[in-house]
């Protein structure tokens, strides 16, 4: 196991022992870590995660962009996880102590070692508790495993409600603001898509 994809790199790099035996568990990520760190990630390795991240966002077509996703539109879940996992492996062949599978922890931890800015790691970490907690929401709401908000203007409201907003207005308003600085910070960081 000496080569692998950047995509194959980045998913790795949240892997993490859940159940099990635990010394197992450790032992496999440890024989792993050399895959997924390699030499770093490269400025052509960096292009290819910022063309799959516009595929992910065209994906679906013209009808589903009518209503925006938390996950896959620019400045959702997706640019931030992105913006983690790109940072962690361009730093951690360098500073091992990037290295986190959890998304807020990793954004903690690049700030702490001066890879990512104290504003932008700030916005970044309110911002994914924010849109994870919509997506918390929005699963509960209808039972199903969804990332674009609702169509229906009582489902929005009540979406709205649910997550601290008077109305559906100051929610997409909130909302628009959130994910425009998580883009901005996105095409600073790691490129334009």
């Amino acid at each position: 196991m000496n080569r692998a994809s950047a995509w194959e790199r980045m998913a790795l790099s949240r892997s993490r022992h859940v159940a099990g035996d635990g010394a197992f568990g450790r032992r496999l990520l440890d024989r792993f870590e050399p895959f997924v760190v390699g030499d770093g990630f490269s400025d052509e390795e960096t292009a290819t995660m910022r063309d799959i991240r516009r595929r992910m966002e065209q994906k679906g077509g013209p009808r589903a962009r009518l209503q925006l996703s938390i996950k896959t539109d620019p400045g959702g879940i997706g640019d931030i996880e992105f913006i983690a996992q790109i940072l962690q492996l361009r730093h951690a062949v360098h500073d091992g102590r990037v290295r986190c599978a959890n998304t807020p922890g990793s954004l903690d931890r690049l700030v702490s070692a001066g890879y990512l800015s104290a504003e932008d790691g700030a916005h970044l970490i309110r911002a994914c508790g924010f849109l994870r907690t919509v997506e918390k929401v929005m699963r509960r709401q209808d039972e199903q495993a969804r990332t674009r908000l609702p169509a229906d203007d009582r489902a929005r409201t009540a979406l709205a409600r649910a997550v601290g907003f008077d109305s559906a207005e100051a929610f997409l308003a909130a909302l628009a603001d959130d994910m425009g600085k998580t883009r901005a910070i996105f095409e600073r960081v790691i490129g334009a898509v």
